[in-house]
Parts: structure tokens; sequence; C-alpha cells
């Protein structure tokens, strides 16, 4: 189970690499890039709404096959109608969301119910799953990234990788047992969605940090080797999500408390620190920086799906599952945002403001705690 959503995330952010590649080969601008990385968002939160739902009436693997299918046809896509590129690569990441989307809402849920049943914590199956997606966001580029920069073909042949492990792990999860009954079809019951609002209104973070690191960051330094550079900064970022992952869920087992607020001073941080690589253009910067924001998103995800999965009824799990990771998938958006607010302001105050945004989201979080015990 966790290898699908593993070889899933694998595919969705091997892409990240590429944006050098694309900028030079397509000759198009910082924005329209990362607009391409974000546009899968566009496939991935109907996806991932439709899944979530869908995932708690019909059951999870009913939604994890067609995913692991889908995620296959979006790299083919990115590699077909070279005349075309441009629009092809735009089709495929809406594709590729899709099933992203898929996988999010049912897989993280599947992964939670496999780890109940066999003994596990709920902060255990939200670890699980966030390491899964997340070691899959972080190598997908490492791998991508280094292929495109000493290989032929950049375009083409940094995708065959995730060809063959999504149809091996494909053929693996097709026939994982369900690990509870789906639940009857019911009408959603919107007020139980309730004690997850504070969360979501955070939960862009997320991704925002993390994506903020590669995609914003790493066009403000210089070295020989640009894409495979982006590649390990991505990398850097997401594995550096997984690897406080394990810390965390002690915590939270030991204190039954989520380090939200924590993971938001680390964003602002991070942000902080992203000023100074603007500034200087300084490798050591960057390198500095990746990390910090990569342990934000990790610490920040694992919260997220710990805060859902406790206080979600049976019935709403896969739903509000794919809520969450909707609101968090929004942060994707940021580089796209900064993009476009460096065309009228300095980068470094865009990034200064986003420190301050984040400060005041975690003291807001921190006041909310001392009302509402669980949460912190």
């Amino acid at each position: 189970m966790a290898l699908v959503m593993f070889a899933i995330g694998f595919g969705a952010n091997h892409f990240a690499p590429l944006l050098p590649v694309y900028r030079h080969e397509l000759g198009l601008s910082q924005a329209k890039v990362t607009f391409l990385l974000a546009i899968y968002i566009l496939g991935l939160i109907p996806a991932l709404i439709y899944g979530g739902t869908r995932s708690d009436v019909v059951g999870r693997r009913a939604i994890m096959r067609p995913a692991a299918v889908i995620s296959l046809i979006g790299t083919v896509l990115l590699m077909t109608f070279p005349e075309r590129f441009d629009v092809v690569v735009a089709i495929g990441r809406l594709v590729t969301g899709v099933a992203v989307g898929l996988m999010l809402a049912a897989g993280a849920s599947w992964l939670k119910e496999l780890t109940a049943a066999t003994g596990g914590t709920t902060a255990l199956g939200a670890r699980r799953a966030t390491v899964a997606t997340s070691a899959g966001f972080g190598l997908g580029p490492a791998v991508s990234g280094a292929v495109a920069e000493w290989l032929p073909a950049p375009l083409y042949t940094p995708l065959i990788a995730h060809l063959v492990l999504i149809v091996v792990s494909g053929i693996a999860v097709w026939n994982v047992p369900e690990a509870s009954r789906p639940a009857k079809r019911q009408k959603t019951q919107w007020r139980r969605i309730t004690p997850i609002v504070p969360t979501l209104l955070w939960a862009p973070w997320v991704f925002g940090s993390a994506t903020t690191a590669f995609a914003t960051l790493s066009t403000y330094v210089s070295v020989p080797a640009m894409v495979a550079f982006t590649g390990l900064i991505s990398s850097i970022t997401m594995l550096s999500g997984v690897a406080v992952q394990k810390t965390i869920n002690a915590r939270i087992n030991a204190t039954g408390k989520a380090p939200v607020a924590f993971g938001l001073m680390l964003s602002a941080l991070g942000m902080g620190l992203g000023a100074w690589v603007i500034i200087s253009h300084s490798v050591l910067a960057l390198l500095l920086a990746a990390p910090v924001l990569g342990v934000a998103y990790g610490i920040l995800m694992v919260s997220g799906l710990f805060q859902v999965q406790q206080q979600a009824h049976r019935d709403d799990l896969g739903q509000f599952t794919a809520i969450y990771y909707s609101a968090t998938y929004l942060g994707f958006f940021a580089p796209w945002i900064l993009a476009l607010l460096s065309v009228a302001i300095p980068g470094q105050w865009a990034c200064i403001f986003g420190a301050i945004v984040a400060l005041a989201t975690a003291a807001a979080w921190r006041l909310k705690a001392t009302k509402a015990p669980g949460a912190r």
C-alpha cells in the first residue's frame, strides 16, 4: 500500500527539477513555469473531494486502483506530442493531479485503517501515510534532476523511472484487502467538519513552505549543474520533512498534542532565510533555508493529518482527509504568487511578509490552544 503511494508521489514531484529545462527548452517565463508546477492542483482538488467521498462508500481499493492507472497515463502524456509540448505538459500535469488526489483521498485513510487493524495508533497511521508520499515527493526530483542533467533527451528520459515504478507498485496493490467495511451512503453531516476548520486555515503552509524552497528560492542562485541542483534542493526539502516525522510522531504519542505552532514558526524562519537567499544569491543560504522549510512541511503535514484523523467521524474520514489535503495543496500556488509579486516588489519583501503571516498564524493557533486542549 505504501509503495503505490510512494510511486504516485514520485510521479507528482519528479517534475520539479525539470522547471529549468522547461524554461530553457520552451522559453517560458518563471511565472508560467511555476504555474505549470501548480496547475495539477486543478485536477488534484476535485479528485480529492470526489475520491474522499466515494472511498467512504465504495471502499479504498476501488479508488486506489484507478489512481495508479491515471498516474501512469499522466506521465505517458508528458512524453508525447513534442510539437505542442507546452500544452501537453499542462494536460499531463492535470491528469497527474487527478491521480495524486485520488491517492491522497483513499490512500492515507486506507493506510491508517490497515495500521489500526494491526494494532497501530492513529499517529502511526498518519506518519506512515506522510512518509510514503513525502519519500516519493523527495526522491522523485533527485532521480529526475540527475537524469535530466547528465543523460540525453532531458524532456523525456527522467520520466522512465516513474513508468517502471508505477507499473510495479500498481500490480502489487491491486489485491490488497480492505481493512474496514465501507460505510453506507448518507448525506454529509457538514456540521461535523467544525472541529477541523482551524486546521484547514493554516493547512496551505504545508506545501507553501516546501514549494517556496525548490520552485522559488532555487531560481535566485546559480551553479554549473542547475537542473541536478534543483533536484537536490527539492529532495533536501522533502526528505527533511520525512526525517522529522518519527520524532514528531513520538511527541504526539507522548503528549496527545500536535506541534502546529512550532511548525509555523519554522515556516516563518524559513521565509526569513529565503529573504537572505534572494538578497545574497548565496548557495549556503539556500542550503540552510531548504531543510528548515522541509522540516516545517513535515511537522505541519503529520500534525494536520493527526488532527483530522483524531477528530473526524469514521464515516467522514475519507472526505475530511480529502478536504484537509486540498487545503494543504493550495500552497502549491505560493511560488506562482511570489513570481507575480516579484514584478511589483522585491522578492525579499514578499518573503518577509510571508514570515510575518506565518508568525501571526502560529500566535493565533497558540491562543486557540489555551481554549481547546489537544491542539498546540
